[in-house]
Order: structure tokens, then C-alpha cells, then sequence
């Protein structure tokens, strides 16, 4: 497996030399490694130097920075033969061999390098190093042909064979195993424990590592270690893993490592948790780990704080809670142990990490913790971004020097909807509380955007969630829209062709089950204010689609007088009414509905010009998806029957945009039906062919700022002018 994941590596390796190949053809006709000795015997298809040399290179990436390491050595010469003839522990740095590392072969002529080729696989097996037999190493044919020395790790099996753990001693027992080694041998190297510190509990990259050496019984090694003291007592997570590794070595030679894996006598071995001498809050025990791998887990002791009572007035906290512990006696706690800790989140890998935070003295209660926190300084730190958490945390002093923060969490009924809105210094912000994924108590600060400025933009929309969700506060449209627009009118699901038609009578009791945004859409559309709404609103701007002309049925009344079938409409009982006693006009016959849609939208025009000018409409051109993103992030398509209804509903609103744009070719258009979005199975009105991933709407308000932005420099260069 190592040579195929080499040929990936090795076609930009060789890139730069691919010019100078083609000068010069450079063959190794046979190699022969053994008993420490590597030889080579070849040819090129001309006359080589004296002074040529053989060369080794590898590469090396250190800090993003890629180079090469190479070493040279003279070669024996004869026009265009040559014989090269080394031991293997001076051609390579032993003290600097990796697990996977290849050398490649070059000889050095003229001033230029050329890569050593062989025609024939290698048949080679590996030989261990002289010097450091804890390595072993084979010659080896490149993908491109090229000769390389291939190096790893001797075959090293170390299995745990019991383990006591009392009082904080560990005593285990562990057998080595090897392929590639003696038995006898084992006793020659030196051997450790090694305890590596997980940088996450699901992330095996390792920050820092505990040595303890180990006792040799033959290939078994052994020791009592005192594994409680090797900890600081500061845990700034729950849990922290620390995984155990064997490590030999030979001294001034370069170590081999092997994880420790659990056996048939430890893989179902209960250990206890005891407490660490350096905090009595934090507890530690061996464990095995899912991967059956030998591990210390350190956990914090189970202290509950839970808020009870929570408002925040101005810049001032005021809370109340309880504190409690099933494992730790909290009696003896003094009256200046506690203190609310606010800190700032940050996102490490998949977890949260933090520094310090801003920490403020809470009164110890018989029930509890109380206090009057000043968030000051968290308010003016975040002004100058957007979004900021800050994650609250319980720091209790133990003793002298031991002290441990637990995570505040809230009592299940607390209510955490109150937003303050205030005004430090210049900026207005928006400070309010959430619970994050651990059920912790955050304070949210962001910038506030809610408020109309002198200059906000007024809009009306007629249409579909294509025109409408872009301003929508929830996180997964635009939650700062207001900022920017105010909607002075919103209609949405209705036809045109209703909408400039005649009134139709409606019962309210009809409508009576449903509140007042559903009510005011229907009402509309069955009165025809449309045009009078839409003028007494005042826009500065109208968005539009026509979704519902695309997609959806329309009955016609009488003659002059017609009614959408619209998604809220099938709420009532007078949809099946209306099916019963009226003529629906539906797509089965698109050329009949767009005759009359055409009629309908001539006059629509018409009227809407008295209200707005044509530069002032934005036609949002909308489309159905096919795809879907799920819970996983694959995605999927919708069913074959409903892919043909949503093709033959998107050539039907190309057409009605295409109309449209035609009768008015200077309005503004948003087009992102050539962009890629698709649907998610998250949007907050469910997954279905007109719901996008939350970019459409990101992208469309960023397109409909552009727009209205053109507009105002232009009016600003005009004003300059006159």
C-alpha cells in the first residue's frame, strides 16, 4: 500500500527534472542489498564524467515550506558504465528516519541531475539497518521508473497483559511482539511507557507526552508508575484522554513507537475512577478505548450549576442559581470560592476552546450562587464584530491551589428569548442568551442591525419565498436585512390573473381558524386591493415573481372574475367549494393559461406603472430544484414523477419572465437559476422544490445590494451634476 499511495506523490517530485531526463539516459541494470550493503550497477547512453557522483534526495516539508535534502557520493566510472557500492548506514542519516520515507537516486554529471531509471520490478524484501535495527529499508522501482530506497518501521506489536491501578499506581504488564526482531534481542534497547495527550477526544494528534521507563522480563516489560502525579490538576475541557504507547529505542538511534492494545485478559477490565491528588475535583482511570487501545481518562467530578433566575438590564447580570454535587462535599466551600466566568468562544477542530475570560465574584448561598455580574467589558470587546458568544462557566476555588470551572447550565424552564438592545460607546448592539450543544448558558453579542436609518430602502414584494425569505431575520436567511430595507407590503400566492380581475364575495367565517397573516393574503385576493395596497405602501422598490402563475391553479368565478388555488386557500373548507362549483383553469393546457395570463399582465403593468417606474421592478427569476441536500450533506433528487412536474414548471416560468422582461425591458432582474444552489432537508419551511440552502438567499441579497446601490450613485452623480 505505501508504494501505491507514492506514485500520487511522486509526479510533482519529479516535475522539475522531467527537461534534464530527456538529456541525459541514466540505468541501473542490477541491485543487490544485503548484510548492510547496497550496490548498484548501470549504464547511461553517453559517456559519463569522472568527477560524476551518485546522489540521494528526498523530500522534505517543514512548516509549509517544501525543500530538499540530498547527499552525495562518489561513483566508480567507466565511459558510460558505472558501479556504486555503499553501506547502507552512511548512504542515509540514521537519526533522521521516518515511518514511509523514500530516498531517490540521481547522478550528478555536467553540472546537471538525472534521475536513475530501472526497466524491471524489484523483487527486494526488507533488511533492518545495522546501526539502528528498529528500521528496516529495501530498494525500490517509482512509479515513473525511477529507483528509490523505501524505509519503515520494524513490524511491533506491544499487547497489554493486566493492569492494576490502585491509589493512583499503575502497574501494567505488557508483551512485545515483532516479525522483524529476536526475543532475546528486546532486552539490548531501552524501553518506555509513553502517555500522549490527545489534542481532542476524537482528534489523535498528541500536544504533550508523559516518559516512564520500563523493566524487561524477556519480551515482556513492566513497572509500578505513580500516573497521578504527572498531572497539573487543570482540565480545560470534561475529559481528557491521554493514550499509551511503547517506545524503544536504542540510545543515540531513532525510537520506534506502537500503541498499547488490550488483550483477551484486559479487554472487558473494569477500572475505577480515583481522584487526582493535585484537584479534588478531577478523577482519573485506565481505560480501553472502542479501538481496543490502552488509555487514562481524566474527567471533572459531576458538579451541577444551574441557573435558575436570569436578566440582564443595561450591561448588568443579574442571576441566581443552584450548585450542587453527588461526588463532592461543597459544604466547606468559603464565601469567596465562587465566580462567574464569561469566556469568549472560539471553534478548535470540533470542539470549543477558550483563554481567559472575564471573571466576576458570585455570593455563595445556602441553595446556591447569586450575584450582579457588569459585562462591560465583554460588551465593548465585541463591538467590532459581528457575532460574538461568550460561554459562562462556574470557577470554584477547592483550595489553595486547586480550583475547577464548571459549565453553567440552565434550569429546563428558564426562558432565554429576552434581547436587550444598547448603545456603548458608538455601535448599537444586540446582546441576548441561547443554551449551546452542551445545554451551557451563552450571552450572544452582535451588532445591531434592526434599526431603520435615515436612508433604509422601502420594498414591496409580490410573489413567492423566491422574492420573500431574503427578508426574513431568521440565521438562515438574512438576519440583517432591516439594516438596509424596509418591506412596506408584502402579497404572496397569488395569480395575476386573479389579482386583475374582478372581486369575488368571501365569508370571513370561512377563515375564521386561521390567524390574521394567513387571513390577509386570501382576503386580498378575493377583493382585489392589490394595486390600492400596493400604492398606499409607498415602495421605492417592487420585487416580483410569478411562482404561483408557474405552478399553481386559478377557478374561475364568472367570466370577469377569478380566484388563486393557493397553498393557503387549501386550508379552508372553501377550496373544495370552489372546486366543486367553479371551472379550474390549471396547467394541463399551458397555452390557454398563458393567453390568459398575458391579458392579465398587460393590464397589470399597465396599472403598476402609475405607482412605481420601470427601472424601480425587480423580476426575480425563480426556478424549482430537482436536488436536495439531506441530513448528511448528500445529495438527492426528487422523485422521477415530481422531476417531470418541476421541468415542465420551469419552462413554463421561463416563459412568463420572458414575457415580462420583454413588456418591460428596463427593469432589473435577479437571476440565479445558472448559480448551483440546490434544496436542504433544514430549510425552516421544509424541504420541497422552492426551498433553498441558505447561500440562494445570502447570494440574492447580495445581488439586490448591487442593484439598489447602481441606483444611488447614479441619483448621487445627478444631484453632483445639476
Amino acid at each position: 500500500m505505501k508504494e501505491i499511495k507514492l506514485l500520487i506523490e511522486e509526479k510533482e517530485f519529479f516535475k522539475f527534472n522531467r527537461e534534464r531526463v530527456l538529456e541525459l539516459e541514466v540505468k541501473v541494470s542490477k541491485v543487490d542489498y544485503r548484510n548492510g550493503i547496497i550496490s548498484l550497477w548501470g549504464q547511461s547512453d553517453q559517456y559519463l564524467s569522472e568527477d560524476a557522483t551518485i546522489c540521494v534526495k528526498r523530500r522534505v516539508i517543514e512548516h509549509t515550506i517544501e525543500y530538499l535534502d540530498e547527499r552525495n557520493f562518489s561513483l566508480k566510472v567507466n565511459k558510460e558504465n558505472f558501479i556504486f557500492e555503499i553501506e547502507i548506514d552512511k548512504l542515509l542519516n540514521m537519526k533522521l528516519l521516518e515511518e514511509g520515507q523514500v530516498w531517490y537516486f540521481y547522478v550528478n554529471n555536467g553540472g546537471h541531475s538525472y534521475r536513475l531509471k530501472i526497466d524491471h520490478q524489484l523483487n527486494s524484501v526488507y533488511h533492518p539497518f545495522t546501526v539502528n535495527p528498529l528500521f528496516k529499508a529495501k530498494p525500490y522501482r517509482a512509479g515513473d521508473g525511477g529507483l528509490g530506497f523505501l524505509i519503515t518501521m520494524i513490524n511491533l506489536q506491544a499487547n497489554l497483559e493486566s493492569a492494576d491501578y490502585k491509589n493512583g499506581e499503575l502497574t501494567p504488564e505488557i508483551s512485545l511482539q515483532s516479525n522483524d526482531l529476536s526475543e532475546n534481542f528486546f532486552e539490548k534497547l531501552t524501553c518506555q511507557l509513553v502517555f500522549k495527550r490527545r489534542e481532542q477526544m476524537n482528534l489523535f494528534q498528541y500536544d504533550e507526552e508523559k516518559v516512564f521507563h520500563l523493566k524487561y522480563q524477556g519480551t515482556r516489560c513492566s513497572e509500578t508508575v505513580n500516573v497521578n502525579h504527572m498531572f497539573n490538576g487543570e482540565l480545560e475541557n470534561n475529559e481528557q484522554a491521554w493514550d499509551a504507547f511503547i517506545r524503544l529505542y536504542i540510545t543515540g538511534q531513532k525510537s520506534a513507537e506502537s500503541l498499547v492494545y488490550s488483550t483477551k485478559n484486559t479487554a472487558e477490565t473494569m477500572y475505577h475512577y480515583e481522584t487526582l491528588n493535585s484537584n479534588n475535583a478531577l478523577k482519573m482511570k485506565p481505560y480501553i478505548t472502542g479501538k481496543k487501545t490502552f488509555s487514562l481518562l481524566i474527567r471533572k467530578k459531576n458538579i451541577v450549576a444551574e441557573v435558575v433566575e436570569l436578566s440582564l438590564s443595561d450591561q448588568v447580570l443579574n442571576l441566581k442559581g443552584k450548585l450542587y454535587s453527588p461526588e463532592l462535599d461543597l459544604s466547606k466551600l468559603g464565601e469567596e470560592s465562587l465566580s462567574l466566568v464569561a469566556k469568549k468562544r472560539f471553534t478548535y477542530g470540533n470542539e470549543f476552546t477558550y483563554f481567559e475570560g472575564e471573571k466576576s465574584s458570585l455570593r455563595l448561598t445556602s441553595e446556591g450562587f447569586e450575584g450582579v455580574v457588569d459585562l462591560s467589558k465583554i460588551i465593548d470587546s465585541t463591538i467590532q464584530q459581528e457575532l460574538q458568544s461568550w460561554d459562562l462557566f462556574l470557577e470554584i476555588k477547592m483550595g489553595q491551589n486547586e480550583k475547577v470551572d464548571v459549565l453553567v447550565s440552565g434550569d429546563p424552564s428558564l426562558p432565554l428569548n429576552s434581547i436587550v438592545r444598547m448603545k456603548p460607546k458608538a455601535q448599537p448592539l444586540v446582546t441576548s442568551f441561547s443554551r449551546n450543544h452542551k445545554n451551557q448558558i451563552s450571552i450572544d453579542v452582535k451588532n445591531d442591525k434592526s434599526t431603520f436609518s435615515d436612508d433604509v430602502i422601502r420594498l414591496a414584494v409580490l410573489g413567492s419565498c423566491f422574492s420573500r425569505n431574503a427578508f426574513e431575520s431568521k440565521p438562515y436567511f438574512i438576519p440583517e436585512y432591516k439594516r438596509f430595507y424596509q418591506c412596506t407590503f408584502t402579497h404572496i400566492q397569488s395569480s395575476i390573473i386573479s389579482l386583475m380581475s374582478n372581486p369575488v364575495s368571501l365569508e370571513l367565517n370561512d377563515l375564521k381558524h386561521m390567524n390574521k397573516s394567513e387571513q390577509l393574503p386570501i382576503m386580498r385576493d378575493f377583493n382585489k386591493t392589490f394595486i390600492r395596497d400596493l400604492s398606499q405602501s409607498k415602495p421605492e422598490y417592487l420585487i416580483l415573481d410569478f411562482l404561483a402563475d408557474a405552478a399553481r391553479d386559478v377557478f374561475r368565478i364568472s367570466d370577469d372574475s377569478y380566484v388563486s388555488a393557493s397553498l393557503l386557500l387549501r386550508q379552508t373548507n372553501l377550496y373544495s367549494e370552489l372546486q366543486r362549483n367553479s371551472k379550474v383553469i390549471d396547467h394541463q393546457n399551458n397555452h390557454d393559461y398563458f393567453q390568459l395570463w398575458k391579458s392579465a399582465v398587460d393590464r397589470f403593468i399597465e396599472e403598476l406603472l402609475r405607482i412605481i417606474p420601470e427601472e424601480r421592478i425587480i423580476l426575480s427569476k425563480g426556478q424549482f430544484t430537482t436536488r436536495y441536500y439531506d441530513e448528511q450533506g448528500n445529495v438527492k433528487s426528487y422523485s422521477d414523477s415530481r422531476q417531470k412536474l418541476i421541468r415542465r414548471n420551469n419552462v413554463f416560468w421561463d416563459k412568463l419572465n420572458n414575457y415580462f422582461i420583454n413588456r418591460l425591458p428596463n427593469i432589473k432582474v435577479i437571476d440565479l437559476t445558472s448559480d448551483g444552489f440546490i434544496g436542504h432537508y433544514a430549510h425552516p419551511y421544509g424541504n420541497n422544490p422552492s426551498h433553498y440552502e441558505s447561500g440562494y438567499y445570502k447570494e440574492y441579497f447580495r445581488r439586490l445590494n448591487e442593484l439598489v446601490r447602481s441606483d444611488l450613485q447614479l441619483n448621487r452623480q445627478l444631484k453632483l451634476e445639476v
